[in-house]
């Protein structure tokens, strides 16, 4: 396969899992050339002074640092200045199994996923529970999960993998969403004509962590409705205006359930005033 890609790793204040995070990289068993770029997003102790030295002076590895500006602007940088044709994450405080690149390239190869987007399967740690694994697709390769997607069903958005190319054509992650930087997204990959697929095996491997309470309500309905405001436009560019009523409800509504499940009763009355409007 002539395919070069990229690990693009996202630090903040990860420092006690970075290493774990880097590690996990280095170790893919790729036959393809392949580098690492972790893009330090303005962590309080530089991602330079916590990679271990014999990863840090690894060739396949380079460090950015910047002011902290979320995770969207920082995957955004590492899509920048990446060498691969294609590009895939990794949080600092997550990892990958050795073989994930390599499932993942070789299904694009396969397969000829062009203008597609290709996630993994997920297992969470420490409850060991697999998403996107079920017995009824082992027997398959990938799975065509575009339907599901538009519902908000997609799998960990950390285990993409997607071609700079088609990144590029449709923008981007927004730099002014931080919290729904992904559905921002997918979204409009999806109205551009994107295909969503995944690999059915749990090939990263994510930390379960509470819930950050550092952004208020208002700050994640703002988010919110800033991400289904560009999501429209891009719907409506494409001609394809029919399917933002189910991005939209699909993603308030799942916001809703949350609300009321933590007896947030406020912001729940929040979202029902966004759905609202949306609808209009």
């Amino acid at each position: 396969m002539n395919i070069r890609a990229t690990i693009v790793i996202t630090y903040f204040n990860e420092k006690k899992f970075l290493n774990d995070a880097v590690k996990s990289a280095l170790d893919q068993k790729c036959d393809c050339l392949f580098d690492i770029l972790v893009v330090d997003d303005g962590g309080k102790i530089p991602a330079s002074e916590i990679i271990a030295l014999n990863m840090k002076n690894n060739e396949k590895v380079d460090i950015i640092r910047q002011e902290n500006y979320g995770l969207g602007v920082a995957r955004d940088t590492g899509i920048q200045y990446a060498k691969g044709d294609y590009v895939t994450f990794l949080d600092a405080d997550d990892t990958i199994e050795n073989d994930k690149l390599s499932e993942q390239l070789k299904a694009i190869d396969r397969y000829k996923l062009t203008n597609s987007v290709l996630f993994t399967g997920t297992k969470l740690l420490p409850s060991n529970k697999h998403k996107w694994c079920d017995l009824k697709y082992q027997s398959e390769d990938i799975i065509d999960i575009t339907d599901e997607v538009l519902k908000g069903k997609q799998p960990s958005g950390a285990s993409m993998l997607i071609s700079k190319n088609l990144y590029f054509k449709v923008g981007g992650f927004e730099k002014n969403i931080r919290r729904n930087c992904e559905d921002c997204l997918i979204a409009k990959l999806f109205a551009f004509g994107a295909k969503f697929f995944v690999i059915p095996k749990p090939l990263y491997i994510q930390n379960e962590r509470p819930q950050s309470n550092r952004h208020s309500t208002k700050y994640r309905l703002e988010s919110l409705d800033r991400c289904l405001s560009i999501s429209k436009k891009y719907f409506k560019r494409y001609q394809k205006k029919n399917y933002y009523t189910v991005f939209f409800k699909r993603r308030i509504r799942s916001g809703l359930k949350t609300a009321i499940y933590n007896r947030n009763y406020k912001y729940s009355v929040n979202l029902i005033t966004l759905l609202w409007k949306k609808e209009r």
